[in-house]
């Protein structure tokens, strides 16, 4: 509407719905294009909407359906601290799941300056770089079609689907569900993985308390990785092939929220332990 070019608010899911401008405030928007070549024709230039969708709240979490081959984007509104995992594995091999932030366009508007989005705004001395809404962490290895993500706070996200190499055709189904297992201290804590998976535990650390980890795998090589609240990395071990067992002890700094993942470590495919 003021005649500036697009402001960018879809660029952090860019690699899922290619070229879009998402319009910050009412108006009229323009496209311009530049056509090569030396022979005569016509172009023909076409315009689709995508409307984020919300997916069905389930038993274990959210679930919904997609169309192959299509831009699919859907939106979730989450907590301070809940972990989430995405995934949708009907889709090709080759695709990926896109986690970020929702633009909040609520706070633009054209009438006063500050609040035009179009307006390039000036940097004050002493700003720093706001802390991520949303962390991404490991989920599969090399399978992008799983999607791990913890909220630094309450925040709306979109999870778009790009498409793989391959086309398809049908229905695929995105399934949302929680990302953590309680962590018990009473007894031994346990799961199954198949071979680039990753499982998260977590579990609420006082200022003093000592934590003494013991891992042990059984028919694959392990990994575990500590978070602390702040989701900073305290602690992390990838067990050698011919190693099964892993012990490491913490004494809590800061108080609150740790996770504990588990990864299966391999790049992806068979194999269970």
């Amino acid at each position: 509407p003021n005649g500036l070019p697009d402001i960018g608010l879809t660029d952090r899911i860019k690699g899922a719905i290619g070229a879009s401008v998402m319009a910050p405030v009412d108006g009229d928007y323009y496209v311009f294009a530049n056509t090569y070549g030396r022979n005569g024709g016509r172009v023909r230039a076409a315009c689709n909407e995508i409307v984020p969708i919300e997916p069905t709240k389930s038993e274990t979490g959210y679930v919904s359906s997609g169309v192959m081959n299509t831009t699919m984007i859907w939106k979730l509104t989450l907590k301070k601290d809940e972990l989430w995992e995405a995934s949708a594995a009907q889709l090709d091999p080759t695709a990926a799941l896109i986690v970020a932030v929702a633009p909040d366009v609520s706070k633009y508007a054209l009438n006063a300056s500050e609040d035009n989005p179009f307006y390039p705004k000036p940097v004050k001395q002493g700003d720093t770089e706001p802390v991520e809404a949303v962390t991404v962490l490991p989920a599969r290895s090399r399978d992008h079609r799983y999607a791990m993500f913890v909220a630094r706070r309450d925040v709306t996200v979109w999870i778009a689907a790009a498409a793989g190499s391959r086309t398809s055709e049908g229905r695929f189904t995105l399934t949302v569900r929680p990302g953590t297992t309680e962590l018990s201290t009473a007894s031994p804590n346990k799961g199954k993985l198949r071979i680039g998976f990753t499982d998260y535990w977590a579990f609420d650390g006082n200022a003093g308390d000592v934590m003494t980890f013991i891992a042990v795998t059984e028919g694959f090589a392990g990994g575990l990785l500590v978070l602390d609240p702040d989701y900073e990395r305290v602690w992390e071990l990838s067990a050698l092939p011919d190693t099964n067992t892993a012990d490491w002890s913490l004494v809590v700094r800061k108080p609150g929220r740790y996770l504990v993942a588990v990864s299966a470590v391999g790049g992806g495919g068979g194999g269970v332990g």
